[in-house]
Formats: C-alpha cells, sequence, structure tokens
C-alpha cells in the first residue's frame, strides 16, 4: 500500500515538473531560442497567423519605433530586436499593461507578457535604438503564442534601416 503513494508522488512530481508554462512572462532562459517550454508542444508548422510590423523603414541612433505583433488575439509572446549577427539590441520603453520588460543580454532587451491575458492586435511596442555603435539592419523577432499548445517562433519584421 504504502509503494503505490509513492509510486502516485513520483509520477504526480513528474507531471508537475513537465508541464512549465509561463503565464507570467518568457523567462531569460529562453532569450537566444525563443522557444517557450510547453512540452510537448513545437512550433506550429502552419503559416503564421501574426505578422510583426513596424511604423518605420529607417532609423536613427536613439530613436524610438513602434512594433506591433498584428493578427487575432494572443495570450503570450517574446519580442526582441536583432542585428545581422543575431545579437539583440536596442531596449523596450513603457510596455503595455499585461506586458513586461526583461533583460536578455543588457536592460530590458526584451519584452514579454506578464500574465495570460488576451493580447490585443492592436497594442504597440515601443523600441529604443541604440544611442552608439547602430547596426546597418535591425531585425525585430517575436515568438507568440496563441494557445499553450499552439505558438509560432521567431516571426520577422521588415528590415529596419540605419537612415544616414
Amino acid at each position: 500500500m504504502a509503494s503505490g503513494k509513492v509510486v502516485s508522488l513520483v509520477v504526480s512530481l513528474f507531471v508537475v515538473t513537465r508541464v512549465q508554462s509561463y503565464p507570467s512572462g518568457a523567462p531569460t532562459s529562453v532569450c537566444t531560442t525563443m522557444l517557450p517550454s510547453h512540452p510537448p508542444a513545437s512550433p506550429s508548422t502552419s503559416p503564421s497567423i501574426y505578422t510583426v510590423n513596424i511604423t518605420a523603414n529607417a532609423y536613427k541612433p536613439g530613436q524610438t519605433v513602434s512594433v506591433q505583433i498584428a493578427g487575432n488575439q494572443y495570450k503570450g509572446f517574446l519580442l526582441e530586436a536583432r542585428d545581422a549577427g543575431q545579437n539583440i539590441i536596442g531596449s523596450w520603453m513603457s510596455p503595455p499593461s499585461s506586458c513586461k520588460l526583461i533583460t536578455c543580454t543588457t536592460g530590458n532587451d526584451a519584452v514579454t507578457h506578464s500574465d495570460n491575458t488576451a493580447k490585443l492586435p492592436s497594442l504597440l511596442y515601443q523600441w529604443k535604438a541604440p544611442s552608439a555603435n547602430c547596426p546597418s539592419k535591425v531585425t525585430f523577432y517575436a515568438t507568440v503564442v496563441q494557445s499553450e499548445y499552439v505558438f509560432w517562433a521567431m516571426l520577422k519584421s521588415a528590415d529596419l534601416q540605419l537612415g544616414r
């Protein structure tokens, strides 16, 4: 009888540790891959119902650019700006409610959800370009979670060019 309880406890602990969704936002441990830990899910292979849109074609050092995840409502996301070498760059400012800033490599360089309530596709995220050493091209990447087991990873925006 006691061994049955031990097996049940071990199985329960295994299930609890295997199901790791992040309703309070993406952890910094996923900044590089941008893959959520929603076992046994993997990114959707169907065409994305989301797009990553930017409000400018070019930027200048220190300029703020608005970024939008367009499409349907979504529950979770991770949004980053990267240079051609895939380095995370710039910083995010003033996230909308139910969103928060996180630090992947340097201060506030990514934005994610802070709860799993539905996010409207009209939300705008404010990215600030570095004030010096700006890359010639910036691309915004987003992983968007529609539900715990349905998500698209590394969706790309159009390139944002450094203006002269």
